[in-house]
Order: C-alpha cells, then sequence, then structure tokens
C-alpha cells in the first residue's frame, strides 16, 4: 500500500526533473538516523521522498518534518514495505531520483539471533533497492542501522556533500 503526502497534485513536483533540484530518496526516513538525514536534506533545500513501512519508524518524526518543510515539492512520505517489489517498482516509475540514501534495517542484535530468517528477508529488501537503482542509475549511499555509531555529523555532512 502506498501513501503519499495529501498536499501533493496530480503533476507532482517529484515526477520531474528540475534544473539545480537534487531529488533524495531516503528509505528508513521515519527512523532515527533517516529522519535526521532527511532533516539535513531539507535543511540543505534537497528535494526528499521517505519511503518507510513504520515497523522501526516513527510517523511523529514524519510530521515534525512536514511541517518544519510545509512547501509544496519539498518532501513526500511513501508508506510502503520495501519487500513489496510492485510498490518499489511504481515508486521508481512515478519518481525522478538523483540520489538513494538506504536506513531501512533490522536494527535489533537479538532479533538477529533470534529470528536469523527476518534479518536474511531485510537484507535482500536492500539487494532488490539496489537493483533497481542500478537500472535507473542512481547514485547510491547505503548504510545499515550497524553504523549508527559512526553516523556523526562530520559523516552526514559528508553524504549531503557527495549529492552535490
Amino acid at each position: 500500500m502506498i501513501k503519499q503526502s495529501p498536499s501533493l497534485s496530480s503533476t507532482s513536483p517529484f515526477a520531474i526533473r528540475e534544473p539545480g533540484v537534487t531529488h533524495v530518496l531516503v528509505t528508513g526516513g521515519a527512523g532515527y538516523i533517516g529522519s535526521h538525514a532527511t532533516l539535513r536534506l531539507l535543511k540543505e533545500n534537497y528535494r526528499v521522498t521517505i519511503v518507510d513501512n513504520l515497523s522501526r519508524g516513527n510517523m511523529g518524526a514524519v510530521r515534525v518534518l512536514q511541517n518544519l518543510f510545509p512547501e509544496p515539492g519539498r518532501l513526500q512520505f511513501i508508506y510502503v514495505d520495501l519487500g513489496d517489489q510492485t510498490s518499489v517498482n511504481k515508486i521508481f516509475l512515478e519518481n525522478k531520483f538523483d540520489a538513494v540514501m538506504h536506513f531501512a534495517a533490522i536494527a535489533y542484535v537479538g532479533e538477529s539471533t533470534e529470528d536469523p530468517l527476518k534479518l536474511t528477508k531485510s537484507f535482500f529488501r536492500k539487494w532488490l533497492i539496489w537493483d533497481l537503482t542500478e537500472i535507473n542509475w542512481l547514485n547510491l549511499y547505503a548504510t545499515g542501522s550497524k553504523m549508527s555509531g559512526y553516523l556523526g555529523a562530520e559523516f552526514q555532512e559528508t553524504m549531503v556533500d557527495s549529492l552535490r
């Protein structure tokens, strides 16, 4: 199931390329790391699409971002599970992305030992995104939640600067 921000019109600015505007897809953008990366991107005037199934993310974080950046064409949220290949394909067909920042992941170590199949499914969902980005010739910026200890301001600045 896909839900887009209600402010979108039938001619979505997310579906077109505009000179000087970089459109970034942030998977897991409702989570702690993803929402902070999204905040930084929005502050730097990027166009952002968050894709999250809210299994770990928080809709409250998305609402805060939407309230901080209410201008049409700045931020859209799509509720979808990355394992739903049909929906993911539709997202890539209906949007023009310049880059992907991948933060969607199973974040808890205990889960990987209690339910290794769940972690394996999460891993293959990442590959689904990577395959699509290769097809669409996107710049891919990938990280997992296991790197959260390394994501300081310097890392975020490097990621944002590399999009320029």
